[in-house]
């Protein structure tokens, strides 16, 4: 399998939105439960970030 650059390029990006995207949603999860929970790793949480 080659790998092209493009799709390296695209890789690296969709990497970078999928960590910044993760870390608004954890904060603004974390502002609305943290009363309730002291950390957000539940495994619901962890299975969205993988899809």
């Amino acid at each position: 399998m080659r790998i092209n650059p493009t799709s390296r390029v695209l890789k690296i990006f969709k990497l970078n939105f999928h960590l910044i995207f993760f870390r608004k949603m954890s904060i603004r999860l974390g502002r609305l439960r943290r009363s309730g929970k002291k950390r957000g790793n539940s495994p619901s949480s962890i299975k969205g970030a993988k899809q």
